[in-house]
């Protein structure tokens, strides 16, 4: 047999001594495991109650210092602003719809191109002129564009598209002469002085629509011109009036009745200035200004429709 110690043996001679060194060690390893444990979970929780109260340090600096550019919010008001930001969104999308509305008079096309992409401009212009021949009609705006002196020549812009690019451009200036002579006749203006003009469009870009203007130039009662202009705003295209020019016209009176009238006389009739005249039969005559109707004025007025197409949709 060998002379080394049986370890069964040792250790249950020394069973006292193993059974003190282990309890010994028991708080070593509750030390190690729970301890120890405890203090890196202590020390974690303690770095971000540290954290937390820098954090509320600056929320009371910011309460105590309000910042315009920095504000601090509570939950109810990050509620409140979040109500406002629905409410706004529903503003836009509402705003979005009006514009898109008055946008669609200048959108449409003759009904014979409705849904073509592509049209000859040899038979756009033909309909065109279909079309601007009918504003002339008497039920139109006949009168309206009627000039005494030329009375076979009506006064109709009849500008026609070039080429198939040049299409949309005459398309949408048809719209807006048909809606200009519309708001004259509801503003009783009397005919007018020429042909309606289109101008040069602005070189500087808009970010969300064009301007197409155009200078019209009528004859008109001086009591109407506020009601044209009222009527070309009213239009269902979009038009700013830019500028009006008013001037006097030549006048003439024209009769088509006999004229029965007399001056009275009395007997310092010889030492007036100015006579006075009566209708024998005033009632068969009606209101007077038939007989001295109000002198018209001639009035330019430049306008610019607004082309909403470029706006950006949402």
């Amino acid at each position: 047999m060998s002379g080394q110690p049986n370890p069964k043996d040792l250790i249950l001679q020394n069973k006292g001594l193993v059974i003190v060194y282990a309890v010994a060690l028991i708080p070593v390893i509750l030390y190690v495991v729970v301890i120890s444990g405890m203090q890196e979970d202590t020390a974690k929780k303690l770095r971000d109650l540290e954290t937390k109260s820098r954090t509320l340090d600056g929320f009371a600096k910011r309460v105590d210092s309000p910042d315009p550019e920095n504000p601090l919010y509570t939950t109810k008001d990050i509620e409140q602003l979040t109500r406002k930001r629905e409410l706004y969104q529903q503003e836009v999308a509402s705003l979005g719809e009006v514009v898109k509305a008055r946008d669609e008079p200048l959108e449409r096309v003759f009904e014979d191109f409705e849904g073509k992409d592509k049209v000859d401009s040899d038979d756009f212009n033909a309909k065109l002129r279909t079309r601007l021949n009918a504003l002339s009609a008497e039920e139109r705006f006949g009168a309206l564009v009627t000039d005494p002196e030329k009375p076979d020549a009506p006064l109709i812009n009849m500008e026609q598209a070039e080429d198939a690019n040049g299409i949309k451009k005459i398309q949408k200036r048809f719209w807006i002469q048909e809606a200009l002579l519309d708001a004259l006749k509801k503003g009783n203006a009397l005919r007018l002085a020429s042909e309606i003009e289109f101008l040069p469009e602005p070189q500087e870009s808009e970010p969300a629509y064009k301007r197409l203007p155009a200078r019209v130039t009528f004859f008109c009662a001086a009591a109407d011109i506020p009601l044209v202009v009222r009527e070309v705003l009213a239009q269902d295209i979009s038009f700013r009036v830019v500028r009006m020019r008013v001037e006097k016209a030549v006048w003439t009176i024209r009769h088509d009745f006999a004229k029965q009238f007399q001056i009275p006389l009395d007997e310092f009739v010889f030492e007036k200035g100015v006579y006075e005249v009566q209708l024998e039969e005033h009632e068969q005559f009606g209101d007077w200004t038939r007989w001295v109707p109000e002198p018209p004025l001639k009035v330019e007025l430049e306008v610019e429709a607004f082309d909403f197409t470029n706006t950006p949709a949402e």
